[in-house]
């Protein structure tokens, strides 16, 4: 009876215990609309990375309640990146020595300036994402998981790194 009534208690009171609003604690959310998101640079070996990195952050930035995403010319403030670093590696392998599991890791630099006073707001030159998959033993299914991969991972990377910016944690 003694343990209901905890469990019961924990339950009730777990949900007062976080709260995410739009207001955040970020003191830079307020001054931040409108918002450029120019297509992040990329220094990896792997061609065209950056654009579905990039529109990920521009549709989690859109979602989150800037007035829009607009050209540079027209922003006040100014998200830029960098893809610096992708990488796939073997993360479980069966019996046989075969990969069943791969790590994808992707490493960004990004920094948001106020276009106004030319004054960075937020840096951050390792933001770091990864996520596990797993993979048929056919190359060609490994290669459509991979894509499957990357998307997931750009926008789990690109939430993580709006709720960042707006809300300071």
């Amino acid at each position: 009876m003694k343990k209901n009534l905890i469990l019961l208690l924990i339950i009730l009171l777990l949900p007062s215990c976080y709260h995410i609003s739009q207001g955040g604690s970020s003191s830079i959310k307020d001054n931040m609309a409108p918002v450029a998101v120019p297509i992040f640079k990329n220094t990896t070996d792997l061609e065209g990375i950056e654009v579905p990195v990039t529109e990920a952050v521009i549709r989690k930035v859109s979602r989150y309640g800037a007035d829009k995403v607009v050209s540079v010319e027209k922003a006040r403030t100014i998200i830029d990146g960098t893809v610096t670093g992708y990488n796939l590696s073997s993360s479980a392998i069966d019996s046989r020595h075969k990969v069943i599991e791969y790590r994808l890791s992707i490493t960004l630099k990004v920094s948001v300036t106020d276009a106004k006073d030319n004054e960075v707001l937020y840096k951050n030159d390792s933001f770091v994402g990864s996520y596990d998959f797993k993979v048929p033993r056919e190359s060609i299914d490994r290669k459509r998981e991979e894509g499957r991969a990357l998307k997931y991972l750009s926008e789990k990377m690109a939430s993580d790194l709006v709720t960042e910016i707006y809300e300071g944690f």
